[in-house]
């Protein structure tokens, strides 16, 4: 989006409108879909641990 100057996507489905995507949105969802991705490794690991005695 940014090479091409792009901040905003309209999403359809068919010929329908169903909404318009911004990137902020997507800065923002990448956020929250990284911590997520942070912790569930952080308690993967935390179970391989304690399920190693």
């Amino acid at each position: 989006m940014n090479d091409y100057k792009v901040r905003h996507l309209i999403v359809m489905d068919g010929d329908k409108l169903r909404g318009v995507i911004s990137i902020r949105d997507i800065i923002s969802e990448e956020r929250v879909i990284s911590r997520f991705a942070e912790l569930a490794e952080t308690k993967f690991l935390d179970t391989e641990v304690s399920g190693a005695d």
